[in-house]
Formats: structure tokens, C-alpha cells, sequence
């Protein structure tokens, strides 16, 4: 893989068969109050998508990177902004107890959710909106719900997954999904 074809990487951790999503601050210049992974741009030197998740990782959340394991690069996922993204699939090495006492906040989200996994092979809880411009395209949608999920504080509202981190958690879960669906609208 070229270092230049890539912008930047996220990971997609994964704690006691739950995906940690964070609620990004209001104060971000960029998809204030959107759900998403930790992550980031790749800075100069990283060669790896790996190095720029894992970097990121400590940074948004405070917890040592080697409290993690790397399972491996999933697909690259096009941004709206035509941003390469890729994700990287990393496994938290201990209970979701501890990792609720451990993460912290660099200020760049203001809540961390755990979802259950086994909740993503819902196929009636995902949805699309096709996207017409210059090219046409699926945009995912999944909610994640309270009543569901675990958080780290506790909110009033369930929150959206969509966009590009919705992607990359539906390529996840994809083969799966199309098959029971079958829907034309859910291919790419």
C-alpha cells in the first residue's frame, strides 16, 4: 500500500463482544456531535495505518496501547470529503469494566457507547439513503440504542450511526446481512 494513497486511519476497538463508538464534542471543527472511532489524519513518518490508529487510540483515549491486540486492516472506506480511511480492528485486552474506568477524553468526544455486536446483525435496523450528485452512492444508517448499548455516561437520546463510520461497520458485517436481506438496496 502506497503511504500516499491513505489519509488516515481509525480504530475499531472491540471490548467483551461490544464495538466502542465515541460522541464527538460540539467543540470539534469538523462532525461536531457525529458518531464515530477514534482516529485520525496520518502524520508525517507513519508509514502504517496501524501506527496512526493505534497513536490515535492513546490520544483520544488515554489508555496504553499496549492494552490492546491488532486483529488486522479492514476495507478502506471513501469519505464524503473523498478521504482514504482505513480501519483498523483492535481488540481491548480486558473487561468492559475496566475499560470504562480507564478511558479518558482528550476533549475530542464528550461520551463513549459500547454496542453489542450481535446487535449489527440486525438486518431491520440498518438502513440507506441513496445519494444522487456527480456519483451516486449509499449512505448507512444504524441506531444505537439505549436500551442496548453501554455507556459511559449515560444519555436521554439514542444516537445515530452513519456516514463513513456506519460503512465501515456495515463491511463488517456485510456478507452476512445481504444475505439474509437479499436487498438490492443494500449492495454496494
Amino acid at each position: 500500500m502506497s503511504a500516499r494513497s491513505w489519509s488516515g486511519a481509525v480504530a475499531i476497538v472491540v471490548v467483551e463482544n461490544n464495538l466502542v463508538f465515541i460522541k464527538r464534542s460540539h467543540s470539534m471543527p469538523t462532525h461536531k456531535g457525529q458518531i464515530g472511532f477514534f482516529g485520525g489524519h496520518k502524520h508525517q513518518g507513519e508509514i502504517e495505518p496501524a501506527d496512526t490508529a493505534i497513536r490515535e487510540l492513546y490520544e483520544e483515549s488515554g489508555i496504553d496501547k499496549e492494552h490492546f491486540n491488532l486483529l488486522g486492516l479492514m476495507p478502506t472506506v471513501l469519505t464524503q470529503r473523498a478521504k482514504l480511511i482505513i480501519p483498523c480492528l483492535v481488540e481491548y485486552k480486558y473487561s468492559k469494566d475496566k475499560f470504562f474506568k480507564e478511558v479518558q477524553s482528550n476533549g475530542e468526544w464528550s461520551n463513549c457507547v459500547l454496542a453489542p455486536i450481535s446487535s449489527f446483525n440486525d438486518v431491520s435496523l440498518w438502513n440507506t439513503a441513496l445519494i444522487h450528485g456527480e456519483q451516486r452512492y449509499n449512505v448507512y444508517f444504524f441506531p444505537l440504542l439505549r436500551a442496548k448499548c453501554s455507556y459511559l455516561k449515560q444519555s436521554e437520546f439514542d444516537y445515530s450511526l452513519w456516514g463513513a463510520s456506519a460503512k465501515m461497520v456495515w463491511n463488517i458485517f456485510k456478507n452476512e446481512l445481504i444475505s439474509a436481506k437479499n436487498n438490492e438496496n443494500f449492495k454496494r
